[in-house]
């Protein structure tokens, strides 16, 4: 069998090459801007038989995107480490690591037992096209690089530039 001519490699190579260079551009580093979520206060509740208040919260997409949670804590005002949010099985939360444009939820997070005021954090990033790849990737076990080229750094994702921080109104004293 006769292997096709340098000439008719060079377009095959000039195409695969000129491919990854734009892959390696949509997939390149841009730090998130998701505007749109907001969080909002909608009241107390706590459940019978049981002291605890716990504040109702509504977290809405109001962005072009869906979001993937980072994570979520309480911020008591005057103490210096974050704490994590008291949740009960038997009032709203979340599970999903996603939250569609357009879509909202209520999370009910308790009050801490610290004095002072308190409010909800949530961070969150884009749900881009290069997390869905990497995504695929580590389900179906698939290589996230060609050799010595990297295309799907799943460093990037820990970046903090890659996220962005909400913050509910301050609730209490």
């Amino acid at each position: 069998m006769k292997l096709p001519s340098l000439r008719h490699r060079r377009p095959f190579g000039l195409a695969l090459v000129g491919g990854l260079a734009i892959l390696m551009f949509i997939l390149s580093h841009r730090p998130a801007t998701c505007r749109g979520i907001v969080i909002s206060f909608a009241g107390y509740t706590n459940l019978p038989n049981d002291a605890l208040r716990f504040a109702l919260f509504s977290v809405s997409n109001q962005d072009s995107a869906t979001i993937r949670w980072r994570g979520n804590w309480v911020e008591v005002e005057g103490v210096q480490y974050p704490k994590a949010p008291t949740i009960n099985p038997g009032l709203p939360w979340s599970t999903g690591p996603t939250l569609k444009r357009g879509v909202s939820l209520a999370l009910a997070v308790g009050e801490p037992s610290e004095a002072g005021r308190w409010r909800f954090c949530l961070r969150f990033s884009p749900c881009t096209l290069k997390e869905r790849l990497l995504d695929y990737a580590f389900k179906h076990n698939l290589p996230t690089k060609l050799g010595p080229l990297l295309i799907l750094d799943s460093q990037q994702i820990l970046n903090p530039t890659n996220s962005v921080t909400n913050y509910s109104p301050w609730l209490g004293n």
